[in-house]
């Protein structure tokens, strides 16, 4: 048999008996027990628990690095244990929960970690409320504030002012709601007696013959249909409208003030209160006496505030003493704002002051985009004085000018005159930038002083234009453009003084006897055959030059119709004080239409 075979046979034989003799002892083998239960129990309670937990647990440690109970084929930030799939998306930015959306994207995002916006579509800066939604980013055109009740207004929502138009326009339900005149009373000083704090009194179109005083309420007056259909007529007696009884918050909007007369304030009088007055006119109010004031409005130890006022054709006839035909202020505080004073006069048989306006006794003036044009003050007899054609101010005033246009205002006296423009005097300050003084003449019988008449004051012109002034007086005259006693301090910068003469022709630019000036980076042109009294090396020193303007264009014979621009080959442009820029970064033009703010016009 061969060897290979036998062997394989023996193999066999020897596992069969092995097996056979295992059944035979397998009931009574009490070893064949313990070593399967101690081995089996042993090596599987060890073996398993211990490898599979210990095993486990490393294993695990491995594969989630964030300790956030994802492994990293799981989790898409293993750096971060608060991005996983059960983490809750928020507005942050990521992708908290590894499903592939981030923030408004993603229909899992917890909502209350945005904004609440509101589409804007007006811009008024609230949005309208039924276009709520809650976002991570911010919607186009939308704001955090809803409110709106009309989102293609902007001048409806609820902070806008309650107007009389039939509109709910501060969205808060109503319609108006105030006093209405005629149809619920029958007249203005009806419904004001009625009215409480805060109320708004909506007078409709029409004629209202009749005056009235707010009586201490802080209510507001309002034309529906604006000043040129609302007209309040006092029909000779006055003053038209009385805020008088400590108002603080008084209004008068969209109305005409006319036919008043008093002694103090035949149209608007304000005593020791405060009034706003909006779109108003005071027109057509005349004064007839004795040191009388304010024939259009005289404000008392007052505060008064305009915008887009109108203030034309008043007028003082006066025996002894008149001031501020159009208006007149003691010890007050005066804003216009966008304010045409015109037209307005004092005939005097002694002394006419402020033609235009005029204040004293403490106070302030302040003119932002204001007009005053075509003013006069005049006596006619004796030895009288008339002074400030467009604004008389003394005795402590502060006056702020920016961007002002005096034109055509006049003083003229059978003795004495001056500051056909403005005369400002016994220790007030005036500063004035980016305004103009053009075509202004003061004639009088003996003294004559020039358009811009100072005494005992502090003045700073920045940025002015002066062009074309006339003074004339008999034996004495004082300057065309500038008059300057003893203790008067005068500066000058980027400011043209051009066409300025006098009835002597000399000292067009400036008279001074005794006072303080100082002209720098400043233009003086054709102002007579001496520009300056008593001073000289003035152009030629401190940036001074004497050139034609170059206007864009002063042909008309009304000055407010020049275009004082300057054309492009005008030797003004950017020849004023280097540390002053114009709007383009250049160096200031010379003139009223140069600096940062010389384009506001």
């Amino acid at each position: 048999m061969p060897i290979r075979l036998l062997t394989m046979l023996i193999v066999l034989t020897t596992a069969c008996g092995d097996k056979d003799e295992v059944d035979a002892d397998e009931d009574d083998s009490s070893t064949g027990d313990d070593g399967g239960d101690d081995g089996g129990d042993d090596g599987g309670d060890d073996g398993g628990d211990d490898g599979g937990d210990d095993g486990g647990d490393d294993s695990g440690d491995a594969d989630d690095a964030d300790g956030d109970g994802f492994n990293a084929a799981d989790d898409c930030d293993d750096g971060d244990p608060d991005i996983h799939p059960d983490a809750t998306e928020v507005c942050d930015g990521v992708d908290n929960d590894c499903d592939g959306d981030t923030d408004d994207d993603d229909s899992d995002l917890d909502t209350s970690t945005g904004s609440t916006w509101y589409e804007d579509a007006d811009e008024d800066t609230f949005g309208d409320e039924d276009s709520e939604a809650t976002t991570c980013e911010v919607p186009t055109d939308s704001v955090t504030v809803g409110g709106d009740c009309d989102d293609a207004d902007p001048d409806i929502h609820p902070d806008a002012d309650e107007v009389c138009d039939g509109v709910d326009n501060d969205c808060d339900g109503s319609d108006d709601a105030g006093l209405m005149v005629p149809d619920e009373h029958a007249t203005i000083q009806e419904a004001l007696d009625q009215a409480v704090d805060g109320d708004l009194v909506c007078v409709a179109a029409g004629t209202y013959n009749e005056t009235i005083d707010f009586g201490g309420v802080n209510a507001e007056v309002m034309g529906a249909e604006g000043a040129a259909s609302t007209v309040i007529d006092g029909g000779g007696t006055g003053p038209v409208v009385t805020v008088a009884s400590g108002e603080s918050t008084a209004v008068l909007t969209g109305v005409t003030v006319t036919g008043g007369a008093d002694t103090s304030g035949a149209g608007v009088l304000v005593n020791r209160s405060a009034l706003l007055l909006q779109e108003v006119v005071v027109s057509g109010n005349s004064v007839t006496g004795t040191s009388i004031r304010g024939g259009g409005i005289y404000v008392y130890e007052g505060t008064l505030d305009a915008q887009d006022l109108l203030v034309t054709d008043n007028h003082l006839v006066v025996s002894s003493y008149g001031w501020g035909a159009g208006l007149a202020g003691y010890g007050a505080t005066v804003t216009l704002t966008d304010t045409e004073i015109s037209g307005n006069t004092i005939t005097s048989d002694y002394v006419a002051q402020g033609g235009g306006i005029q204040m004293e006794t403490g106070g302030a003036l302040t003119l932002d985009h204001v007009e005053i044009s075509g003013n006069i003050a005049e006596t006619n007899s004796g030895i009288t004085a008339a002074f400030g054609g467009g604004l008389r101010v003394y005795d402590g005033i502060a006056v702020t000018m920016d961007h002002t246009r005096f034109a055509h205002n006049e003083t003229s006296s059978g003795y004495n005159c001056g500051g056909a423009a403005v005369s400002i005097r016994e220790d007030s300050k005036a500063a004035i930038t980016n305004s103009t003084f053009t075509a202004h003449q003061s004639v009088c019988d003996t003294y004559a002083t020039a358009t811009i008449d100072l005494s005992l004051v502090t003045v700073e012109l920045t940025n002015v234009d002066i062009v074309g002034c006339w003074t004339e007086g008999g034996s004495d005259t004082y300057g065309g453009a500038f008059y300057l006693p003893a203790d008067t301090r005068v500066t000058l910068q980027n400011t043209s003084v051009s066409d300025c003469t006098t009835s002597g022709s000399d000292e067009g630019a400036l008279h001074r006897s005794d006072g303080f000036f100082y002209a720098y980076y400043s233009n003086f042109y054709d102002n007579g055959d001496s520009q300056f009294g008593r001073l000289t090396g003035i152009v030629g020193s401190d940036g001074n030059i004497s050139v034609d303007p170059a206007y864009t264009d002063t042909s008309s014979a009304d000055s407010l119709a020049w275009d004082l621009t300057l054309t492009s080959g005008s030797d003004l442009i950017d020849a004023g004080n280097p540390s002053i820029l114009d709007a383009d970064g250049s160096t200031s033009d010379i003139g009223s239409h140069g600096g940062p703010a010389g384009a506001d016009w």
